[in-house]
Order: C-alpha cells, then sequence, then structure tokens
C-alpha cells in the first residue's frame, strides 16, 4: 500500500523504545520500520517529510499543540516551495508542481 501512495506526506515518528525485559517495541513504528516505509513511499517518487520527535507521544497534537504546528506548518511551506520549483526542499521531484505557475 505505501508503494502506491501518490502524493506528499508528513512522516512524524514519535516515542519509541525497546523493553529491555521483553526485548519488545514500545511505540508504533521501529527505527527500522520507519525507514522501510519512507523508503517504499521515497521509491514510488514521493516526497516524504521525516521528523524524528522520540520523546513526543502519540497525541502530540494534544500535549505540545506549538511543537505539532510548527511541524506541520513547515511542511505546508515546503510543499507551497516545491510546487513553485518542482523540487522539495529534499530534494524530490514534487508531484504536485504542473510546470505553470499559479498565483497564490
Amino acid at each position: 500500500m505505501l508503494a502506491q501512495v501518490k502524493k506528499p506526506v508528513p512522516m512524524t515518528h514519535h516515542l519509541r523504545t525497546i523493553d529491555p525485559e521483553t526485548g519488545d517495541l514500545i511505540g508504533a513504528l521501529s527505527d527500522d520500520q520507519a525507514g522501510y516505509a519512507r523508503t517504499l513511499m521515497e521509491a514510488a517518487g514521493v516526497p516524504v517529510a521525516y521528523e524524528s520527535v522520540p520523546d513526543a507521544p502519540h497525541t502530540m497534537h494534544q500535549f505540545d499543540p506549538p511543537r505539532y504546528a510548527k511541524i506541520v506548518t513547515e511542511w505546508a511551506a515546503d510543499l507551497r516551495n516545491a510546487a513553485w520549483s518542482g523540487v522539495s526542499a529534499h530534494g524530490a521531484r514534487c508531484p504536485i508542481a504542473t510546470g505553470s505557475r499559479r498565483a497564490g
């Protein structure tokens, strides 16, 4: 499914650790899993804005709204810049770029 993504993706990777007693992952994704997900999307030609926030809970938007808003706002600004230039700040071709400049 991730290899079929067609739009730019903001990927925030929150709190994750390994339980020292059981070896179980505590969190939604391990670093390896997040890296693989990102690789799949980027291989499909989609820009992925990865942001590691290991000290943030899954509900960062609820517990740290300013930080969450900053991440989303910066991602949106990068999309606007990429739409004008055709390339994101991460160097990936921007699929929303049409080649013509829009008034905005």
